[in-house]
């Protein structure tokens, strides 16, 4: 069995199509296992998701997964039921079983997002309540993959990256909001608001005391520099 009872997730969504290509659809979680033995029948479907390595240690072990600063990127497989999205991470036995190299099935789906991933960038003040001020407006946005649903995804794209960096004419500070969607705000912005040290209070807040433990992300901050082309955490 390539898919384990409790590894599923569900997202919502209307949608016939992931940004212009079919999704396989099915009717129960017994199809999707059933998919999941063959690879041919999931490479297109091939997703990278990020999640928190502290708050999932045993899926380390178990599915197809790198590790990435302090989180996990995991290989899932994405298919559409009358519910909405599924994501069927793939077991680290899968590579045996589809006779396939790990980092070839990784490598197909950062392919699959590099070419279908598409991502927003949000004011914070349009996507959230309560927080029009002059001070936040246009200082503080919300980045997130809306195509595969796979949020905070971003961060493995400098692409993209580079792209909001550019937008806002700026270094990058990036809190981990969860992982649904990461912050994005101008460096000069950061610096204002107190630097890494007290966003990494922001981020550990939230955590603590807003977020469900598997909707944690990170407990870092991390800085994109333009001129580096780099991710790094502060």
């Amino acid at each position: 069995m390539l898919l384990r009872s409790g590894d599923i997730r569900y997202s919502c969504g209307e949608e016939e199509k992931i940004n212009g290509c079919e999704v396989r659809s099915v009717s129960c979680e017994e199809e999707v296992d059933e998919l999941m033995q063959s690879y041919s029948s999931v490479k297109d479907s091939l997703v990278l998701r990020l999640i928190n390595a502290g708050e999932n240690r045993e899926r380390a072990d178990k599915f197809i997964s790198m590790p990435y600063f302090d989180m996990l990127i995991v290989v899932s497989a994405v298919f559409k039921n009358d519910y909405g999205y599924i994501y069927a991470n793939a077991a680290k036995g899968a590579a045996a079983h589809w006779n396939i190299d790990t980092h070839e099935i990784i490598g197909r789906a950062y392919m699959n997002m590099s070419l279908r991933a598409a991502y927003s960038m949000q004011d914070i003040c349009d996507v959230a309540g309560g927080i029009e001020s002059a001070e936040r407006r246009r200082s503080m946005y919300v980045v997130q993959e809306e195509a595969f649903g796979t949020g905070a995804s971003v961060l493995l794209f400098n692409d993209i990256l580079s792209q909001a960096a550019e937008t806002l004419d700026s270094d990058l500070y990036i809190l981990p909001s969860s992982v649904y969607e990461v912050i994005v705000m101008r460096a000069s912005a950061g610096e204002t608001y107190g630097g890494s040290s007290y966003m990494k209070n922001i981020v550990n807040d939230v955590n603590e005391n807003i977020l469900e433990r598997d909707e944690i992300l990170s407990s870092r901050v991390f800085f994109y520099s333009r001129g580096r082309d780099c991710l790094s955490d502060c």
